[in-house]
């Protein structure tokens, strides 16, 4: 199995993040500024969060969980503030970064099982090959 280059994962990873920052904001700018805290958005990104640590992310995309995670932590700070147009883009980011951790994790965690199962199997072809030498 190919592995993904660093150079290219971080150009889809800079990409990403640009694409929901960009997202988010032209959402705002079309829905106007938002008078209500954004709680629903909070709770999502808590939701995803909590999702990407059960996937293993603190194992293989540290980086990616770590940034949510802050990502969160300003969200509920411009919460507290009344600043909810930025409480709202932060918990959107959040939410994406939680969500890209948990799928680098499940991608590794994956390619992790992939690669023993293939070990498991070049040990269990070895066996019979070795078998079969002793029948003949």
């Amino acid at each position: 199995m190919d592995k993904e280059s660093p150079v290219r994962s971080n150009v889809f990873w800079l990409a990403w993040r640009v694409f929901t920052v960009v997202l988010a904001a032209i959402c705002s700018v079309a829905c106007g500024p938002s008078a209500k805290p954004p709680i629903k958005e909070v709770a999502k990104a808590e939701f995803a969060l909590k999702e990407a640590e059960h996937s293993k992310a603190e194992e293989y995309a540290s980086l990616e969980l770590r940034i949510a995670e802050e990502g969160l932590a300003q969200a509920k700070a411009a919460m507290d503030a009344g600043d909810y147009e930025r409480a709202s883009l932060f918990a959107e980011r959040a939410l994406a970064d939680a969500q890209l951790a948990e799928a680098r994790a499940r991608a590794a965690t994956a390619r992790r099982t992939t690669e023993e199962m293939r070990r498991s199997l070049e040990t269990l072809r070895e066996e019979l090959e070795r078998m079969r030498s002793l029948d003949h």
